[in-house]
């Protein structure tokens, strides 16, 4: 055998140590050697038949990376193997990158959403990258899909073209296919900000003009199945267009019945390791219907938790073989060196606050009073804050609601809020009608309770760009909807804006992806907001405590009730800040991407105009205060001993006064000013 770094010169001691290793078509290797610093092996023994042959390079630590591959026929008169490090085309007539990508289809709003999230979540926790097939008419409504998208493009996912609607391209003429493509790739640009060269055509069909049309709208890759067009993959070779098909899949669809057939992470395996014998590579179909219950003949809006757990596994087998991970648009890219980018400052964002927060909404007269005065006798009894917002038209004639809301108030931490005069979508409204809905409300509430609410909550957490002008303009500071409609980034407007992260009734839900008790997952789960949000707001209202049977009735659920009271006991010993909705976005600490920017600085991977930002930010946030008149900054030479304390405080071996007493050092030596 000889190895070639070139089309004419083997390699030297100077492109590094290889080894060689052959494998039959049942995966047993049958050879394994070392090839000389002047490129050459041999193998010897070997029956007639098919066989995978493996360059693998050894690095410092002694681990082995393929760098090269080959399929090999034995047969008597074989004497002699070139295998090329550089140029894989001249390898086979396809490609030996031992690698494995995972594709995601038919992702869109709403739909089967709970899936798509939790899949999104499962490679995000196991850090494996994906590539997303977006179905561009169903896309950029519903914030569940939209965020974990924006958050997996962020990770180095890729997003890819999986057409408008999901029509058929071969019964589509020319004209309108590239018309598709290009309103789909318009559509993912103006929602998640890149422009997908990969396609994956809806079936997996495809013909010549889909082709045509692909290489004239600079896309790069096509990616079918096994199921459509693609009975064999086209011959490999470096070039600005590549076909990688799906040749393994976690289900398959009966067609006659729209049942996915799910197969065992042991068959998907399988599947993948025919495909690197064959090809040399792996595309693995996932579709979120088969990770989704299947109920009277059709898919619902409830995860199927015995196929994540089974996505799990499958990942889990895949990394144990040591193939190599990858997104479809970069398979061809085997044989060049990982780079490590160079890290970029993340957004300022506020740091955790270790704080929940409650918001009972649609407080009114009459309609479950009962229930109503017994919820808010709970935060009273507890001393927990909670934030309550009101209907305008419907409060103030009811004296056993009335009342109630007005001594409880005046001996406990609640805060009345605007719901708006009537629980309308008011994004039917204009803007006019909007701030007079709202600006009545308040009036009623200054009125009845002698208050002025500083927060609007809009019914259905729905809202626009007008009603967003209208609250501002009626004098409010503070904006409550749903993370779900209104999360981070948030507009820059002069609103503080403070979501809720979970309703009460998806919080004591039994969920499969927790375990221990409801009280012990609803723990969990606020915990997991914490994380993701810096802070929790938990949405209730009277309805979840009442008792429901055909209809619901104006007496407490005792047992709901108690699993309200245990999630605000269990907040409290897990030493979680209890607070109302308005002190949240008040509540900042140092963040840890300041933490980031000072050890990338002290160890020379930003410069000193990159951490300045993050000293403008702690001032900008009254950190560290200054004095007022200074107005900017400006970066003169920054001692050693700055850095030194950046890094010890990065990695934890100095507190937050020590940093912050460094960074008023500079700034009251005029090292820095502002």
């Amino acid at each position: 055998m000889e190895l070639y770094n070139s089309t004419k010169n083997k390699i030297t001691k100077q492109d590094g140590r290889f080894v060689a290793q052959v494998y039959d078509i049942k995966k047993n290797k049958v050879a394994d050697f070392e090839i000389s610093n002047k490129g050459l092996g041999s193998f010897t023994n070997l029956k007639v038949g098919n066989y995978a042959l493996y360059i693998k390079s050894t690095d410092s630590t002694g681990n082995l990376n393929t760098v090269a591959g080959k399929k090999i026929t034995v047969t008597d008169d074989l004497s002699l193997v070139k295998v090329y490090l550089h140029n894989p085309e001249l390898n086979n007539d396809y490609l030996n990158c031992n690698c494995v990508a995972f594709r995601l289809d038919d992702v869109q709003d709403y739909f089967l959403a709970p899936a798509q999230a939790e899949i999104l979540s499962v490679f995000d926790q196991t850090k494996t990258p994906l590539t997303i097939g977006i179905i561009g008419s169903v896309i950029g409504s519903d914030q569940s899909v939209v965020n974990p998208i924006k958050a997996a493009i962020a990770s180095g996912d890729e997003i890819a073209n999986h057409s408008w609607r999901h029509g058929t391209y071969t019964k589509m003429t020319k004209a309108d296919q590239e018309s598709d493509l290009i309103q789909t790739n318009k559509k993912i640009m103006d929602i998640f900000g890149v422009t997908p060269t990969t396609f994956i055509p809806p079936q997996n069909l495809y013909d010549d003009d889909t082709i045509s049309v692909l290489k004239s709208n600079k896309f790069t890759h096509l990616s079918p199945g096994e199921d459509g067009s693609t009975d064999e993959p086209a011959k490999f070779q470096k070039s600005s267009f590549y076909q990688f098909p799906a040749f393994a899949y976690t289900a398959k669809l009966n067609p006659e019945t729209g049942f996915w057939r799910p197969l065992s992470a042991e068959q998907t395996l399988s599947q993948i390791d025919d495909s690197l014998f064959n090809y040399g590579y792996a595309v693995v179909m996932i579709h979120p219907y088969e990770f989704s219950v299947y109920e009277n003949g059709g898919y619902v809006n409830k995860v199927n938790s015995t196929k994540i757990f089974d996505l799990k596994t499958l990942i889990e087998k895949v990394k144990a073989q040591n193939y190599s991970l990858t997104t479809v648009n970069q398979i061809q890219n085997f044989d060049q060196p990982k780079t490590i980018p160079k890290p970029k400052p993340a957004e300022p964002t506020p740091s955790s606050c270790n704080c929940l927060a409650f918001r009972i909404d649609n407080i009114q007269d009459y309609w479950l009073n009962d229930v109503q005065n017994t919820i808010l006798d709970t935060f009273a009894q507890t001393k927990t804050p909670v934030t309550i917002t009101v209907i305008g038209k419907f409060i103030g004639d009811d004296p056993k609601a009335t009342n109630h809301i007005k001594e409880i108030a005046n001996k406990s931490q609640i805060a009345i809020a605007n719901r708006g005069w009537e629980y309308i979508d008011h994004t039917s409204f204009d803007k006019e009608k909007q701030k007079a809905s709202i600006t009545q409300t308040n009036d009623k509430i200054k009125k009845i309770f002698g208050k002025t609410p500083t927060l609007f909550s809009p019914p259905y957490d729905a809202f626009n760009k007008d009603t967003i002008s209208a609250v501002k303009e009626s004098g409010l500071t503070y904006f409550s909807a749903s993370v779900s409609s209104d999360s981070k980034p948030f507009p820059t407007d002069s609103l503080k804006h403070v979501p809720s992260t979970m309703s009460f009734s998806n919080l004591i839900n039994d969920d499969p992806f927790y375990s221990g008790t409801i009280p012990q997952k609803a723990q969990a789960k606020i915990q997991a907001s914490l994380k993701q949000n810096g802070y929790a707001i938990i949405s209730l209202q009277p309805s979840d405590i009442a008792v429901k049977t055909d209809s619901y009735k104006n007496e407490i659920d005792s047992q709901k009730l108690e699993l309200l009271k245990s999630v605000i006991l269990g907040a409290k010993s897990a030493q979680i800040k209890l607070v109302s909705i308005d002190s949240i976005s008040d509540r900042y600490t140092i963040p840890d991407w300041i933490k980031n920017n000072a050890k990338w600085w002290a160890d020379g991977k930003i410069t000193d105009s990159d951490f300045t930002k993050g000293i403008q930010y702690l001032i900008k946030k009254e950190i560290i205060k200054v004095p007022q008149t200074q107005k900017e900054i400006v970066s003169k030479k920054i001692p050693d001993w700055i850095k030194t304390t950046a890094k010890f405080w990065s990695e934890g071996q100095t507190t937050d006064n020590d940093f912050i007493k460094a960074l008023q050092y500079l700034i009251q030596n005029g090292i820095i000013s502002i």
